[in-house]
């Protein structure tokens, strides 16, 4: 049978996949002084039935002790301290002779847990020359199938968020241990009680994203989405944990509002603010924005955002929570700026940052507003930034 692999991971925060070094940092252990102690690299691959390390043959190290501890993932990241590993092995540098590195199989794993090592090397007289141990980090093996993580966008590449009102985009990062075979996804909309399962992936990316197009959405609507691995070998099948849920809503990735000057009277300007079809909700809350005059030299004065009303008869501060501007609806509000002599606000512009006005709450994408009076339109735009 043939194993799929997956490269141990580096914690301080989760690097899968990939090869990694440990710096240097002064480690002092057992009968060497600090400046003597050499730290050195560890890696190795996964499978379901072993935890196979591999580090590079340190100089005049005549044999190697492999400590290991049973380790818990948090969410701090408290790492294991040194005191609490234990050694598992010791392997002879003769072993590997004419070898440019030295490896264990710890075949004595359990399937679905988490496990921490490390590695120390000595001469022919016991004194310790090497350490991969730090205290910052734990070099960590997890001897099954892991729990996927799921995402709305590619790591920090917010081009990859697609979403729409006619499609969503599930991006699927594996978890550790051994890689998948794929990924089973659920999903349930607002006020379903039970997820029912939208389909099998293939795994095609053995290290890191998988993405899935839902084309069954319907505009408006708020989808939650899980997934759970798995893994095929023996004629049998081993499943990870459930993820955890991903909220996603079937709107405009872009805002798309109508904006009606209303009138002017002592320095208070009146407009109306119409969110779209298919835009996700909009919080507006007390802001201070910049307002812009056609033809003016006065360009970039303060706007300062107060008052609301759904009606454009009662009129109240906005509050701290903010006013929400749903779908289809519209909310009248008010504000004060200086106007300066011969102009009006009538084809004013006005701009605001994500400070205090939110587009799709909630996303780790910021937006900027405008509102421009001369075209009766605004826009909530993605910063990139």
């Amino acid at each position: 049978m043939r194993y799929k692999k997956l490269i141990l991971g580096l914690l301080s925060t989760v690097v899968l996949g990939t090869s990694f070094s440990v710096p240097s940092i002064g480690i002092m252990a057992d009968n060497a002084t600090k400046s003597e102690v050499k730290e050195f690299k560890l890696g190795g691959t996964i499978t379901l039935k072993s935890i196979q390390l591999k580090w590079k043959k340190q100089d005049n190290a005549a044999y190697y002790k492999v400590y290991r501890v049973k380790y818990k993932h948090s969410k701090n990241n408290k790492f294991p301290k040194k005191s609490k590993y234990k050694k598992i092995a010791t392997v002879k540098s003769a072993n590997f002779k004419n070898k440019k590195s030295v490896r264990y199989s710890d075949k004595k794993v359990k399937l679905g847990v988490e496990y921490a090592y490390y590695i120390n090397s000595y001469s022919k007289d016991k004194k310790l020359l090497g350490t991969s141990f730090r205290k910052d980090c734990a070099i960590v093996g997890y001897s099954g199938v892991g729990t996927p993580n799921l995402a709305s966008y590619l790591g920090d590449d917010l081009n990859s968020y697609v979403n729409s009102p006619k499609k969503l985009r599930i991006n699927i990062e594996r978890g550790m241990g051994v890689a998948p075979s794929g990924y089973i996804i659920y999903r349930k909309t607002e006020g379903d009680k039970k997820y029912k399962k939208v389909t099998t992936l293939k795994a095609e990316n053995e290290y890191y994203y998988e993405s899935f197009l839902d084309k069954t959405v319907k505009g408006g609507k708020t989808y939650y989405y899980k997934a759970k691995a798995f893994y095929k070998a023996d004629k049998k099948t081993y499943y990870s944990k459930m993820s955890k849920k991903l909220k996603l809503m079937a709107v405009n990735f872009v805002g798309s509002y109508a904006a009606n000057y209303l009138g002017t009277k002592n320095n208070e300007i009146t407009f109306s603010w119409t969110s779209k079809k298919y835009n996700a909700n909009t919080v507006v809350k007390k802001t201070l924005g910049t307002i812009y005059f056609d033809g003016t030299e006065k360009d970039g004065l303060g706007f300062n955002l107060t008052q609301y009303s759904f009606d454009n008869k009662t009129w109240k501060s906005i509050p701290d929570k903010g006013v929400t501007i749903k779908a289809g609806k519209t909310v009248y509000f008010k504000g004060t700026s200086e106007i300066p002599k011969g102009y009006t606000a009538e084809k004013a512009t006005i701009e605001f940052g994500d400070k205090d006005i939110f587009y799709n709450s909630g996303k780790t994408v910021d937006y900027t507003f405008t509102l421009d009076f001369s075209k009766k339109q605004a826009t909530a735009m993605p910063d990139w930034d």
